[in-house]
């Protein structure tokens, strides 16, 4: 890849990572609430947890900030499978993890091994996200 494109992909996956990051805490920690709600049904308003979910607290304003987040996850996947590909040489290297090295090594090779390994299931939930905010874009791949 030319070096300016990823140099280029590096800064949006980093920045859009930075700014993404509560908002993936907040969408993880509810939706694995809502997984549980009828354990906790009586003690928690479940409804309330649900609004925070879908919508953010913030109706449609909220449901569109939502799809923005669905589509910024989706971004991070596409630009970190592109800063990942180390070739066909070396693609091997980048799935483990360097036992003993310093920490901006250990650092780079746990993000880089679990963007891996994870890959299949953010992308999951960043395109299901985007279908359930913007379900009329999938229209289009339906009927062709």
């Amino acid at each position: 890849m030319v070096v300016w494109l990823r140099n280029a992909m590096f800064q949006i996956h980093f920045w859009v990572g930075a700014a993404a990051g509560g908002y993936i805490l907040l969408m993880s920690i509810s939706g694995s609430a809502l997984v549980f709600h009828r354990e906790y049904a009586e003690a928690v308003p479940v409804q309330w947890l649900v609004d925070v979910h879908a919508n953010l607290l913030a109706g449609s304003a909220g449901r569109f900030a939502n799809g923005i987040g669905a589509l910024s996850l989706v971004l991070l996947c596409l630009t970190g499978a592109a800063i990942w590909w180390p070739g066909t040489r070396h693609w091997r290297r980048s799935l483990t993890v360097e036992r003993g090295a310093r920490f901006p090594r250990l650092n780079w090779d746990l993000h880089s091994a679990l963007g891996f390994w994870g890959f299949g299931f953010v992308a999951m939930w960043g395109c299901s996200a985007v279908y359930l905010v913007f379900p009329r874009w999938f229209d289009a791949l339906l009927l062709v």
